[in-house]
């Protein structure tokens, strides 16, 4: 019956002009559009047709997607929209281009940052996020260089007049700004304990000249295409990045299980963001890092013996660390563990020095 049914629709179909038979598929779904193409091959050919539906479609789907890329955004627009959807989930890093801020066309990704709660009240009590206020943003320059960013709207009254302050007035108003103490940036393609992956994945970042843990790169947990750049202390999001609530605040002092039920009752972007628990990169995954950094590094180790090397300086003070296996969209990031009966303490290495 089935196949009657199928057999029977498929002969009333065949019977409408292409035109009346596009107006009626260009009001389908993704899937019910799949079913008709497979009814036979002559629909198989039709509804494979831009004008079948698939230029609507593929608008609806990078409606507030924050990267896509428009070499894929070719027709025809049913592969288009399979190979968008496809490199969203299967690249998890980033172009240079993506990442960066043109100063001459005055356009390209801000980058709004917070602290995270492992960075230590030292860091998250100052920090603008933790304040309920607008994140901070950043962009990054293609020369290596990472400048402030404040939106038209914002208050400049601490940069416009004050000397010690370079400023840039944007077109739209905004005014990107050096940082007082310099920071710079690159991709880097082997950090220690962590996997060798495409040039956009890694991003170090000196701070005073000095290297902070590496931030990973990959794709958003919002499911907008966007990117976090994540390290134990901080993280970045190339998209505009939720206020905290008030309401987080109590959040945080329940236990981690409290927690997640919370944030899970309702996957809104900014309780997912909110959460430590979207985040996978934590001390954990970066303790030597973070110890380098706390004992003064100026450049912390990479390459494929930089753990290696490490060990060899500082293997009897870490002997005996179990291997912490973290998964990030089908991408495995290792690293050596604390070991603590059994517990996981993500604060076990606080950022101690910026």
């Amino acid at each position: 019956s089935i196949i009657m049914r199928r057999s029977t629709t498929g002969n009333i179909l065949a019977t409408l002009p292409q035109e009346v038979l596009f107006q009626i598929t260009f009001f389908l779904d993704v899937l019910p559009l799949l079913r008709v193409k497979s009814i036979n091959k002559n629909f198989n050919i039709l509804c494979a047709k831009d004008e079948a539906g698939w230029v609507n479609l593929c608008l609806q789907l990078w409606k507030g997607k924050i990267f896509v890329d428009e070499a894929l955004q070719q027709p025809p627009f049913i592969t288009a929209y399979q190979l968008t959807t496809q490199e969203a989930i299967t690249r998890q890093h980033i172009h240079k281009n993506e990442f960066c801020f043109d100063p001459v066309s005055e356009k390209g990704t801000i980058w709004n940052f917070r602290f995270k709660d492992a960075a230590g009240p030292d860091w998250t009590s100052w920090d603008p996020w933790w304040n309920e206020k607008e994140p901070r943003q950043m962009i990054f320059l293609p020369n290596g260089t990472v400048q402030s960013y404040l939106s038209c709207g914002q208050d400049h009254s601490d940069v416009v007049g004050n000397p010690q302050v370079t400023g840039h007035v944007l077109r739209n108003g905004a005014i990107r700004m050096d940082i007082p103490v310099r920071m710079t940036w690159r991709f880097s393609e082997r950090p220690m304990d962590l996997p060798q992956r495409p040039i956009g994945s890694y991003v170090r970042i000196a701070v005073g000249g000095r290297d902070v843990p590496t931030y990973v790169i990959r794709r958003s947990p919002t499911e907008n295409w966007g990117f976090l750049a994540e390290s134990c202390w901080g993280v970045y999001t190339s998209f505009k990045m939720p206020k905290r609530k008030k309401n987080v605040l109590s959040l945080k002092k329940s236990s981690n299980a409290n927690l997640e039920l919370n944030c899970a009752e309702e996957k809104t972007d900014a309780n997912i963001l909110e959460c430590e628990d979207s985040f996978v990169v934590t001390n954990e995954v970066q303790w030597r890092e973070a110890l380098l950094y706390n004992f003064g590094a100026l450049i912390l180790p990479e390459g494929v013996n930089a753990t290696e090397d490490f060990n060899r300086m500082f293997g009897q003070t870490v002997q005996n660390r179990p291997i912490t296996t973290v998964q990030t969209a089908g991408e495995a990031v290792i690293a050596t563990g604390n070991e603590d009966n059994g517990n996981t303490n993500n604060n076990s290495v606080n950022n101690n020095n910026g």
